[in-house]
């Protein structure tokens, strides 16, 4: 409804004053204007139509509303037209024309309203909700003017009757409030009436960086969304929702996280996506909305208690001209840098620790045992020194020659190479009439760090949709994913295992190739002169050489994903609609490792199990000769069906909204674990007389299984069928454009929970309020003209998988009687159900004048109620299962989200912007009932922690009282007392007793970035800060003993106590021996390790440059060429020992990467 009250006021004033009252906007030529009639009346609560007749009644204008925009012309002549309402002018009769077309943006995205002007003339048509326009009985001369709000004004001549394109520039400031609208996946939200909490990234910022997988490109962009992980490593999937994610949105809603996914829901194109993400090509992904409060996220019921991200691909519109789009980018990361690492341990300071203990007496027992467990080169060294096999000259210059080796540089020369990663992206779509497409091909072809390793990926992705009938609209989809990983390299940096015993990791002065590259051998396993002597006798070659390992390796898992996709809508009237749409995606992996005979394990296998017959000299094989075969085989099926009712009516003043559907789900899973052993490649052929688990004679001596030896691997079988059935609703009213208030509603229900009803149908629910309070008339703020207040309040949920109301077990075989039996795996939990997570979302939206500062405040909480707990330890007769989840805990989270965008400089050929993540996330147990125990505390970073009052991820640690003056040892505090009773402070464990620094995970983090713009070079610089919150340090074992097998891990070593007075000046304590585990674990866990993390980061550097048109050939669109650079490094840190709290151990490694999009 309009109210005015003016005396001799302009149009455009009284045209401003009604935009402010209602959110239509006046859209005409400002020279019309300029000899209008001041106007003079009082209004009160009139409709928009009979406010315009009256304010234009004496007027030579007349106006149009389309949407929510309202076009303005001269009487004079022809009057405003539309394709159904066609006027001629003067011109030869046998040269009229009818021309059809459409109005798209430089994207090809429809420009719907937009004003097709016949130049000279004030006669003009509005394009439909395509884009589509008709002009009828014009001249083949005629001269068009495209206007529309968000874009400027383009002058063009026809050039076809029957497709024109008109494709119009659309202006920075607007393009993302026309084109990015929420998207929850059920339907798509007006922006500027959405009540829930929503974060839109459109092709600018998804092309923004340059990685492989989609997710990767939001991070650091998204308001609200934490990176928990810096490893971006692939991860293998072997099954529906087991890919864990490394992000979280407003922190987790859990605290059982292996039985409660806690990854974000995701949803591609409208269904839960329950493939590999990286199944998804970044340049298929048209835009992503991330749906972070209850308003936003609780249609989708029990699987958004994490928040949504939903996933728009790329589609065609109708009337669109054929646009071809070609991308390539080329990244090239460096080897890591093992130079810089922290706790390596060095060659010389790893053999004075071999001496001291060997003179200790600590290898004695191993020197004379059977199993000839491995010994370093060194230790042997002093052996035969102490025997007088060699003269100590000999022993002292050999060991010393040892000290000069480096492990690290053999690794960068023969075990690391540059990372090089190839995108390629071809996408096609168009339209015509009644038919709309979309064609999409991508590869990518990656080389990792790690020498023969590497990912490959192809994608196909096709969108059809057409209107066989009137108001019938089909679309068929089909989306394909090929990926490979080679996994041939596992003997990276600390990664390279040697044995089980006093030896695990590889000795820091191991040489891995000589002087031509020859792959070297080094101890695994046995000592170097046991394998040299059985060798002699017949036994398969028995060394160990790391680099052919790489050489030799077969590693691969390869996954195929494909999703078939149809819907069909129908309207039956304007503003209601049926729709009903079906998913189908079937993702099977396989994982082939194959070891011929020329892979260690495999000769270690048949060596060990080798019968030797001392008299006769020959061998008989319990483990067949050939190679050895791992075989995984993972698949599953979901299929989702959706139909859906949708209405949406104006009437005045008020509009409605709404949609109500049912839908079902069903997720079936199969999986297979296979050895095959004697294992022939040529014919595929495989020993089948092979029991894995019955004991044998093994070599050097003792008994064991197959499976046993063999790092406990034995074959099996699973199978999962999950079935889903939910109903929906989800209802918005707006009054003037104003008020606006949402409801939604969910009803879900699965086969996974107990017998009861009430617990296997949950509902969901969400409420939500908006108030566009700029628009009222007491609104005074000129600075200020745009506010928008929003509060939500509902529940969403998270789903149990970690068992049913039945009891469930596996088959196996005893190992003692080979009879059938069954494992329980669960107990029957009838008492089970859904997690629920209620959310508050309070915010408001802000626009300074001339948008000089635009932006979001929201404040949030989020309690998580029902939530699992394992809270019943049951008696030792149950078995395996041991323990029963109840719906007894519960956490709380809250926090705030920031977003501001500054116009820091607009000039003609210069712009700068600059935008502001802020966001601040605590949570907190409230409800836990599990005692704590001795190892509560001993968490590592990103564990959870169950402390009521505390952070999930809090850091609890020993009192510290320093060093020992005299010997150098840590020193605890119980009870007030300074003590070094080690164990009784371990067993002293309640939270009063310990001191709690904060979290460490981030409570305060964001982001700062200015993009700056000359002419057509742009520059995007990304600064990332974390802040408040703790890690701790990683640090030596106390343990003398133990560095022979952490030397990966020992810093501080260089720093310890070795004498009075060292205590001044390092906290880090003196080398114990023998091994005294409690004081090793005291230290560990005191609060001298824990570190501040906060951190503040130069993330990354964009720059770009885009052609002029009018350089480029005819059929090219746009051109663009980039370069990026990511992980720049820090510029301030808290901590004073110049750790990475992302990485820890070594810097991360820069990439550096360039690429070109054209667009034709």
């Amino acid at each position: 409804m309009v109210n005015l009250d003016v005396k001799n006021a302009s149009l455009k004033k009284v045209f401003k004053l009604i935009e402010k009252q209602t959110g239509y906007v006046f859209t005409y030529r400002s020279e019309i204007l300029r000899n209008s009639a001041p106007v003079t009346l009082r209004i009160n609560n009139m409709p928009l139509e009979k406010a315009l007749e009256q304010i234009l009644d004496k007027s030579h204008f007349a106006y149009r509303i389309s949407g929510t925009a309202v076009l303005v012309a001269m009487k004079t002549g022809p009057s405003p037209v539309t394709s159904k309402d066609p006027y001629a002018f003067v011109v030869k009769k046998d040269t009229l024309l009818s021309v059809s077309g459409t109005v798209v943006n430089e994207r090809n995205e429809p420009m719907p309203g937009a004003m097709i002007t016949i130049k000279g003339y004030d006669r003009y048509v509005i394009a439909d909700d395509n884009g589509g326009f008709t002009i009828h009985r014009i001249g083949p001369n005629t001269r068009l003017e495209t206007s529309c709000i968000s874009c400027e004004k383009t002058e063009s001549g026809i050039s076809s009757l029957n497709n024109q394109v008109i494709v119009v520039k659309t202006t920075v400031a607007e393009l993302e409030k026309v084109t990015l609208n929420p998207v929850t996946g059920y339907q798509q939200l007006p922006k500027e009436r959405a009540t829930g909490s929503f974060v839109m990234l459109g092709q600018a910022d998804i092309n923004r960086s340059v990685t492989t997988d989609i997710l990767s490109r939001m991070n650091n962009i998204t308001s609200g969304m934490l990176t928990l992980t810096v490893d971006g490593a692939a991860k293998i999937t072997t099954g529906p929702g087991t890919q864990g994610l490394g992000y979280s949105i407003r922190g987790v809603s859990t605290l059982a996280p292996l039985q409660v996914n806690t990854n974000p829901l995701i949803i591609v194109d409208n269904f839960p996506y329950e493939g590999d993400m990286r199944n998804i090509n970044p340049n298929d992904v048209e835009t992503i909305t991330v749906l972070k409060d209850a308003a936003a996220a609780s249609i989708w019921g029990t699987r958004s208690g994490n928040g949504v991200i939903v996933i728009t691909t790329k589609k065609g519109a109708f009337n669109q001209k054929l646009q071809v789009e070609l991308s390539a980018n080329l990244t090239v990361k460096g080897k890591p840098a093992l130079k810089k690492a922290k706790g390596f341990l060095g060659s010389s300071d790893y053999i004075d620790i071999e001496t001291d203990l060997f003179n200790r007496g600590f290898f004695d027992a191993d020197i004379l045992t059977a199993t000839r467990p491995p010994m370093s080169p060194v230790i042997d060294l002093l052996v035969k020194k102490r025997s007088g096999a060699i003269s100590a000259a000999e022993a002292d210059a050999a060991i010393d020659a040892y000290r000069n080796v480096d492990v690290r540089n053999d690794l960068l020369n023969h075990v690391y190479q540059n990372a090089v990663n190839q995108q390629y992206a071809l996408n096609v779509r168009g339209g015509f009439q009644k038919l709309r497409y979309a064609f999409s091909l991508g590869t990518d072809r990656n080389r990792d760090n790690l020498v023969r390793n590497g990912y490959h990926r192809t994608t196909f992705n096709t969108t059809i949709a057409f209107t066989p009938v009137k108001n019938l609209e089909v679309t068929v989809a089909a989306n394909y994913s090929l990926n490979k990983y080679l996994l041939n390299n596992a003997v990276g940096y600390g990664a390279a295992v040697i044995g089980a015993g006093k030896y695990r990791t590889l000795y820091p002065y191991a040489s891995l190739a000589d002087a031509s590259g020859k792959a070297l051998a080094v101890v695994k396993d046995y000592r170097a002169a046991f394998v040299d002597s059985v060798a002699g006798l017949g036994f398969l070659d028995g060394k160990y050489r790391p680099l052919d390992e790489i050489r030799f390796a077969d590693n691969a898992t390869t996954r195929n994903d494909l999703l078939l996709r149809a819907a069909a809508k129908y309207t039956i009237a304007k503003g209601l609609s049926v729709e009903m749409q079906y998913q189908r995606e079937k993702q099977v992996s396989e994982i082939k490792n194959y070891r011929s005979e020329q892979v260690y394990l495999t000769r270690y296998m048949i060596n060990r199990f080798a019968q030797y017959n001392a008299s006769t000299n020959a061998f008989s094989y319990v483990f067949p000769r050939g190679g050895i075969l791992e075989k995984e085989h993972y698949d599953w099926l979901i299929q989702n069906l959706r139909a859906q009712i949708n209405y949406a009516k104006r009437i005045n003043d008020h509009e409605i909204s709404a949609i109500l559907g049912v839908e079902v789900r069903e997720s079936d899973y199969d999986g297979s674990k296979a050895l095959l052993v004697g294992y022939q490649p040529a014919t595929g052929t495989y020993a089948t007389n092979v029991s894995l688990n019955t004991s044998y004679p093994v070599n050097p001596s003792g008994t064991s299984t197959i499976a046993a030896a063999y790092n406990g691997y034995n074959g099996n079988f699973s199978g999962i069928l999950n079935r889903f059935i939910s109903y929906y609703s989800n209802i918005g009213y707006n009054y003037k454009n104003r008020y606006d208030v949402s409801i939604s509603a969910r009803r879900d229900g699965a086969n996974l929970f107990g017998v009861k009803t009430n617990d296997k149908i949950t509902p969901l629910w969400s409420a939500g309020l908006g108030w566009a309070i700029s628009k009222e008339q007491f609104y005074k703020v000129d600075w200020l003209p745009y506010m928008r207040i929003k509060a939500t309040y509902g529940y969403n949920g998270n789903i149990y998988n970690g068992g049913s109301a039945y009891t469930t077990g596996s088959t196996a075989l005893d190992p003692v009687t080979n009879a059938p039996v069954i494992i329980i795996s669960t107990i029957g939990n009838p008492q089970i159900r859904w997690e629920k997570v209620r959310n508050v979302n309070i915010g408001v939206d802000f626009k300074t004048k001339s948008d000089l500062v635009t932006g979001s405040v929201e404040w949030y909480e989020k309690k998580g109620e029902d939530l699992l707990e394992n809270n019943n330890q049951l008696p030792p007769q149950v078995g395996n299962a041991g323990t029963l989840w109840r719906n007894t805990a519960s956490m709380i989270t809250h926090g705030m989200d920031v977003r501001l965008s500054f116009a820091t400089m607009r000039k003609k050929e210069v712009s700068w912007n600059t935008s502001l993540l802020f966001n601040l996330l605590a949570n907190k147990v409230v409800s836990y009932k599990i005692p704590q125990n001795s190892s509560t505390i001993q968490t590592r970073p990103g564990d959870m922690l169950f402390i009521v009052g505390k952070p999930l991820f809090g850091v609890f640690s020993y009192k510290w009282a320093g060093l020992d003056p005299a010997s150098g040892e840590p020193q605890g505090v119980i009870k007030g007392e300074v003590t070094k009773k080690y164990t009784d402070i371990i067993n002293n464990f309640a939270t009063e007793n310990l001191v709690f620094s904060g979290s460490s995970v981030p409570t305060i983090f964001g982001a700062l970035r200015n993009d700056f713009e000359w002419k057509k070079l742009s520059v995007s610089v990304n600064i990332v800060y974390k802040l408040k919150y703790y890690f701790r340090r990683p640090v030596m074992s106390l343990n003398e003993a133990d560095l022979l097998y952490t030397n990966y891990n020992a810093a501080g070593y260089n720093t310890r106590w070795k004498k009075p007075g060292d205590e001044l000046h390092t906290s880090t304590p003196s080398l114990s021996y023998p091994n005294d585990n409690a004081k090793a674990t005291f230290y560990q866990y005191s609060e001298a390790v824990v570190s501040r993390a906060d951190h503040i980061r130069l993330q990354d550097i964009r720059l770009g440059y885009t052609f002029d048109n009018d350089k480029l050939h005819k059929r090219i669109k746009s051109l663009m060429v980039y370069s990026y650079i990511n992980n720049l490094g820090i510029i301030w840190r808290a901590n004073k020992f110049g750790i990475d709290p992302d990485s820890m151990d070594m810097p991360q490694v820069r990439s550096f990467s360039v690429g070109v999009r054209a667009v034709f």
